[in-house]
């Protein structure tokens, strides 16, 4: 998967390859001193970028210059780096749950059959946001998976407890599956000797981590802001008169800075915090006005975050619109198999909804994009995996048990 990854990240360099909020707010910081600036026009500071990913992108562009072939280049290869570093994660998540070596084939079946998604990671998610909180958010299922197994060790609870820090100045829509993942393994805990210790721990951990932007936020922007500016912008991006579900299809009113000059004149006029208030209050109108079509579209985006359309797909190379359409598709409705069996079987129900289903909640909500769906990519195919083979050892021990006719 590495190897093709870097195949992807020289070809496909020039995909994707117009600066975007991302680079905007990195290569500010690499010229400026600050993270700001990720809109059509000049805006100042902004919390609408996460600080560690502007960080990680100024040091490449320090290195290759602000989105040049060979920046871009680097980014993919570290793409690919971090792809297959999550599904080695998965793989070795697999001995700590205790699947058989079946459920190690399931696994790599599956990892295998959608490899596509590579593809889409090197060339669309180079930046590397995404891959990242997929690796997060698969690598915090494991560190739950193992605190069942081995018992109340400081390590673990302090590694979801930095993984859920993290996570706030990265993706926010882990966030919270991290915080639960962290918040469940404390109650388990709670009559451990030491528990209290490691709980305080843990939480100054988080604090540590989370805080420190969020006081920058005051500082620069006047609001204490502890992950992302921009959810109220997206929800009326999502929720607009002509809106359909995905991203990108029916938008007509001009409220995104980074697509309309109006409105990025608007931005700078107001500042970020008040603009993002007046997004929020303007999604807020749009959705109480007609509520039985933000329910229409609610019940498309969940679709889609399950289950994705041509648009949502687009191109892939090699096996085409259709090829992957027919891929992520089966992989969609293998998803919600094994969520629904999960739920009904009893096979680490909370664990699937978790860090398979609420990562993919604000979407559902806003609008759906491809890129979206990446972060939930790993622990869908742990669940699948483990979902099987518990179903199979299930069959399996009933066979066995079964009385053998005379």
């Amino acid at each position: 998967m590495f190897a093709l990854g870097c195949l992807f990240a020289i070809h496909f360099a020039v995909v994707e390859a117009q600066p975007g909020e991302s680079t905007n707010a990195a290569a500010t910081l690499l010229r400026h001193g600050f993270i700001g600036n990720p809109y059509l026009l000049p805006t100042g500071p902004t919390a609408h970028v996460s600080p560690l990913l502007a960080v990680y992108l100024a040091a490449v562009y320090a290195v290759f210059g602000v989105n040049t072939w060979i920046a871009n280049v680097a980014l993919g290869i570290v793409a690919a780096v971090i792809y297959a570093a999550a599904a080695a994660v998965t793989l070795r998540s697999l001995d700590f749950a205790r699947v058989s070596a079946s459920g190690n084939w399931i696994a790599i079946g599956v990892l295998l059959s959608t490899s596509p998604v590579l593809f889409y990671v090197v060339a669309f998610c180079r930046d590397l946001e995404q891959p990242v909180s997929a690796l997060m958010l698969v690598y915090g299922w494991q560190v739950l998976i193992r605190f069942e197994r081995q018992g109340a060790r400081a390590s673990l609870v302090l590694m979801m407890a930095g993984l859920a820090g993290v996570s706030f100045l990265f993706t926010p829509a882990i966030m919270p599956s991290l915080i639960a993942g962290l918040i469940l393994m404390m109650w388990r805990d709670r009559r451990a000797r030491g528990s209290r210790r490691r709980a305080i721990g843990a939480v100054l951990i988080v604090v540590a981590l989370a805080l420190p932007w969020g006081i920058r936020n005051r500082l620069e922007l006047g609001s204490f802001i502890l992950t992302r500016s921009n959810f109220g912008l997206e929800l009326a991006q999502g929720n607009q008169p002509g809106a359909q579900g995905p991203s990108s299809v029916g938008w007509t009113a001009p409220i995104h800075p980074s697509m309309s000059m109006t409105a990025a004149r608007s931005l700078r006029r107001v500042g970020e915090v008040r603009y993002m208030a007046h997004m929020t209050a303007l999604a807020v109108h749009w959705i109480r006005a007609d509520p039985i079509r933000f329910l229409s579209l609610t019940a498309i985006r969940a679709w889609l975050v399950l289950i994705p359309d041509r648009d949502l797909v687009g191109w892939y190379p090699v096996i085409g619109p259709t090829g992957a359409l027919l891929i992520l598709s089966a992989f969609g409705a293998l998803k919600v198999l094994a969520l629904a069996a999960s739920l009904i079987a009893m096979v680490r129900p909370l664990q699937c909804v978790l860090f398979c289903l609420l990562p993919l909640a604000p979407y559902v909500v806003t609008h759906v994009y491809m890129r979206y769906e990446i972060p939930t990519y790993f622990t869908t195919a742990l669940m699948l995996t483990i979902v099987a083979d518990a179903m199979l050892t299930r069959l399996n021990a009933r066979r066995r048990s079964a009385p053998i006719p005379v």
